[in-house]
């Protein structure tokens, strides 16, 4: 897994931590396609979607 670090940045800014990204990546609610080759997974947490590109 590979966060950038304007990933990271936004993620601190919003609160979310690096435990919530890898889940949603290992085990996500939905895949779907995102541009170019990349997937777009989603993953409730709590009453929220964490959306991973």
């Amino acid at each position: 897994m590979k966060i950038t670090n304007h990933a990271l940045l936004r993620m601190q800014q919003r609160g979310i931590e690096e435990s919530s990204v890898a889940s949603a990546i290992m085990n996500p609610d939905k895949i779907g396609d995102s541009f170019g080759r990349r997937k777009l997974v989603q993953k409730a947490i709590g009453d929220k979607t964490l959306e991973v590109v």
